[in-house]
């Protein structure tokens, strides 16, 4: 497994303000990531599935300025996923032949 560069220090630094090579230690990517986690340093993303019956209510919900906006803080997600749920990016939409009719 490849060695990399680690530091025990959990502050960034400006490079003129470095201390000494004493906080640098070799470890792995995994104990990389482990330790951003264990310092609350990753952003994990938040998958989130919807019910066909979710899609569609947001696909077909009133048009109005911020709807998107509206409709992620009611559902947790991002404006983005709402926004591609709102252009028919999801099977049951239609776009893909044969699906609209699917609707149990």
């Amino acid at each position: 497994m490849t060695q990399i560069m680690l530091t025990t220090s959990g502050n960034s630094f400006i490079a003129k303000e470095m201390p000494g090579p004493d906080h640098l230690y070799l470890g792995t990517q995994r104990e990389n990531m482990q330790g951003a986690a264990g310092k609350w340093r990753l952003s994990v993303p938040r998958t989130r599935t919807f019910s066909l019956s979710d899609r569609l209510a947001i696909y077909h919900a009133k048009r109005y300025r911020g709807i998107c906006v509206d409709l992620a803080n009611r559902y947790g997600v991002t404006k983005a996923c709402i926004s591609l749920i709102r252009r028919g990016r999801f099977i049951g939409s239609g776009v893909w032949s044969g699906t609209k009719g699917n609707v149990a």
